[in-house]
């Protein structure tokens, strides 16, 4: 229809134009009021009125419309009671419930896995709910009365909440995978008896308060970890030597020597031990202040350096000098290096006597003007004495007697013949012994005077016989069973102190029962293996005579003790004390995939270009070192990777140079390995 210019009426003179249906209100074209009237009209304007007609604009809710342009997939009107609106919202899922917003739809499932009718209830230890045809766990909520379902009696939800709270864990089932507390703690655990029994944080912080326990490296220009964190057994090895920060040491810690926290959160010098690298160097002492296992040396005649090097004191002897025409030179220990002819030429000598007080000998060599004299002195019952050039040595006889059993003396003659076969008695003569008979063995199935006795000689012939029962030599009969197999079979029903069960070709068996000793089990695993293990608490070294009881020495004397495995670990559960050195074998790879079980030191021979650390079987507290040697043409390098940490973040630029040697030490804490390097050492 036509454009209408409808204005509201006013007074003015005369009648205005009444317009009563669609017609005449399409035709007007005037400006003037006019009337509007009839029901002809109103009812053809909601005929023909179109919202369609209307090209822009939002039309509000208080005139019917929904004040929105545009929507998403999901949402709805809803509303709000601010200003009277409608609101755009989509639906938010809950417990079970997912909800799929589609082009024009909205999808609402369920996700409880059990849905369905309950078709029945099965009572007893089983506890089962049939839900749709399949058995599932039940879920229980709270009623407030009991419900009668075919006959049958369900709890209310107060008698099922007082039944799970008397419930303890011990009446559940045992789980079948891993219990997760969810970030919860278990509390009142008693400390551990059995091996797989948990323990508190407490137990073992108890049970570790002074172990030893390795921390890494100590610059000693600093003063060691002080404080809160730091506890009992905690040990670092010096790399840097001196005394740290305003003299905290009383005298410097050397490169190599250790340091052990004494107790918790230690903070002054007499909190820490310094064990020295110098353990085990020889020292200088006596027989009392020796100490076992480190080399010592009489103080009377040695003199020990503090590195353990040892030389002979000066100690009195011969002086150099001339003795009898002869030059003798000795060192400043007193030893004679050399003796050389004096320059006496004479080789004729007189031999003559000497006259000599009464009692006493003696002769003179002379060459007329040198004299060499030599007195001649008797002793005991010997006497000398001299006439001129005669000298008489006179000697007094000793008579000895034979020997008794109460006093020592002479053996005697056995005498004559006869006596050969004969043995010194006690009483000094020669006696034949009294010979004893022993009788040959017997088996008391032919001897009812069964006894112990002496295995009789087989003939020449009987090589190959066996020794029998009766004492005599004889051929196992042609059907003599003597093949045998053998199984382990249980004790008594047990499997422990098995029995070792031989049976032979003809069924018949004999048994041994394997019983343990001090300290040791045995238990059968199978018809053909059995168990033999240590139940000892002490698992140190065994002592000389086998057993595993007390303290520990091994003396080795010039030879090695090897722990030999193929595989496993090697733990020790104390403190180690090594007096000497600790080291290992240097093992040699050619580029930079390392396996640390073959060694804490290794050797790498760079190839040209870039190589890739690639480690293996790092173990979490070890301390590792590389030694880097370069190529001819000294163009090697390593990609270290995210593990290695640097200091500063920043790896080291390997020297480049034909055979230069660089050297990387990692300490690996079960994640990343940190790690410092000394370059190009020459």
């Amino acid at each position: 229809m036509a454009n209408v210019k409808i204005s509201a009426f006013s007074t003015v003179s005369g009648t205005p134009p009444n317009i009563n249906n669609m017609g005449g209100l399409a035709g007007y074209e005037g400006s003037a009021n006019v009337q509007i009237s009839g029901t002809e009209l109103i009812a053809s304007l909601e005929t023909n009125l179109n919202l369609s007609n209307f090209t822009s604009g939002i039309l509000a809710v208080n005139k019917g419309g929904t004040g929105q342009t545009s929507y998403v997939d999901g949402q709805l009107l809803i509303g709000n009671t601010t200003g009277n609106t409608l609101t755009k919202a989509t639906l938010t899922e809950g417990n079970n419930i997912t909800i799929t917003n589609g082009n024009g739809s909205i999808t609402i499932a369920s996700t409880d896995q059990y849905q369905g009718t309950v078709t029945s209830v099965t009572t007893g230890n089983a506890n089962t709910i049939t839900i749709g045809g399949t058995s599932v766990a039940p879920t229980v909520s709270a009623n407030t009365a009991a419900v009668v379902t075919s006959g049958v009696n369900l709890a209310t939800g107060g008698q099922i909440a007082t039944y799970i709270a008397s419930r303890k864990v011990t009446d559940l089932t045992a789980p079948t995978s891993s219990f997760d507390m969810n970030s919860q703690a278990i509390t009142g655990l008693l400390n551990p008896i059995n091996a797989q029994e948990a323990a508190t944080k407490n137990y073992v912080d108890t049970s570790v308060s002074s172990a030893t326990v390795f921390q890494g490296d100590y610059d000693a220009t600093t003063d060691p970890a002080t404080g809160t964190g730091v506890l009992t057994g905690f040990t670092y090895v010096v790399t840097v030597a001196g005394t740290g920060v305003n003299n905290f040491w009383s005298s410097t810690v050397d490169v190599g020597e250790f340091i052990i926290a004494k107790q918790d959160n230690p903070t002054s010098e007499s909190n820490w031990t310094v064990v020295p690298s110098t353990v085990g160097l020889a020292t200088a002492g006596t027989s009392t202040t020796a100490v076992a296992g480190k080399a010592s040396f009489d103080n009377s005649y040695f003199t020990v350096a503090s590195n353990g090097f040892t030389s002979l004191l000066t100690v009195g002897g011969l002086t150099a000098g001339t003795y009898n025409n002869a030059n003798v030179t000795v060192d400043v220990k007193g030893r004679v290096t050399a003796i050389a002819t004096g320059t006496d030429n004479d080789t004729t000598y007189d031999l003559q006597g000497l006259t000599t007080p009464s009692g006493l000998a003696g002769v003179r060599l002379t060459d007329g003007t040198n004299n060499d004299d030599v007195l001649i002195v008797g002793s005991g019952s010997v006497t000398t004495s001299q006439n001129n050039n005669t000298i008489t040595i006179t000697g007094t006889d000793t008579t000895y007697q034979n020997f008794t059993n109460s006093s020592a003396g002479l053996v005697p003659s056995p005498g004559g013949s006869g006596n050969s076969v004969k043995f010194l008695n006690e009483d000094g003569s020669f006696k034949e012994p009294n010979y004893t008979t022993y009788p040959l063995f017997y088996d008391t199935n032919n001897n009812p005077a069964a006894q112990n006795g002496l295995v009789p000689a087989p003939a020449a012939n009987e090589t190959t016989k066996f020794l029998k029962g009766d004492g005599t030599w004889g051929s196992p009969a042609a059907d003599s069973d003597t093949t045998y197999s053998i199984s382990i079979g249980q004790n008594s029903g047990s499997d422990s102190n098995p029995e070792v069960i031989l049976t032979g070709s003809d069924s018949t068996t004999d048994a041994i029962v394997l019983t343990g000793g001090a300290d040791i089990s045995v238990t059968r695993v199978d018809d053909n293996n059995l168990t033999i293990a240590s139940t000892a608490t002490d698992t140190s070294i065994y002592a000389a005579d086998g057993s595993l009881t007390g303290a520990r020495t091994v003396t080795m004397d010039g030879n090695n003790l090897t722990f030999a495995s193929t595989g496993g670990l090697f733990t020790i559960q104390k403190n180690l004390k090594v007096e000497g050195q600790s080291y290992g074998d240097i093992t040699s790879v050619s580029n930079a995939t390392v396996d640390w079980d073959n060694g804490n030191i290794q050797s790498i021979t760079l190839p040209s270009g870039a190589s890739t650390y690639t480690p293996s079987n790092p173990q979490a507290g070890a301390t590792y070192i590389l030694k880097i040697i370069q190529p001819s043409a000294g163009d090697g390098t390593i990609t270290w990777g995210s593990s290695v940490k640097w200091p500063g973040a920043t790896a080291p630029t390997l020297t480049a140079s034909n055979a230069a040697v660089d050297v990387v030490t990692l300490i690996y804490d079960g994640t990343n390995y940190l790690a410092t390097s000394v370059l190009n050492l020459s």
